[in-house]
């Protein structure tokens, strides 16, 4: 009988990360580092950052749910360091929350 991808010998060990975990991270991090640039640009100019700023906002939204989309996907894998899959994640749900709170305040 012919071994398959989902038998214990082709299994992933779990040891490795996998690039979607990675991908996650990334955009996470990278995220809050352009979110705390806002925020300081924003301070600097007294609140008057104008449009621009608010579409590189709009840009972290979309950093952050694309990044949650590859955090799924890395979750739906078997395989790979859980502790990687969970970052990625958390980071991700912690930008998108701390974005919607910030819009809900601006309205």
């Amino acid at each position: 009988m012919r071994k398959s991808f989902l038998d214990e010998k082709y299994r992933p060990t779990g040891e490795s990360i996998l690039k979607e975990s990675k991908l996650s991270m990334a955009c996470g991090v990278l995220g809050l580092a352009v979110f705390a640039a806002l925020v300081w640009i924003s301070f600097k100019q007294q609140g008057n950052g104008g449009s621009y700023l608010g579409f590189f906002g709009w840009m972290l939204i979309l950093a952050a749910i694309v990044g949650e989309y590859y955090a799924y996907v890395g979750l739906c894998q078997p395989g790979g360091k859980m502790s990687a899959k969970i970052a990625g994640l958390a980071v991700n749900s912690m930008l998108i929350l701390i974005l919607i709170v910030i819009f809900i305040m601006g309205i």
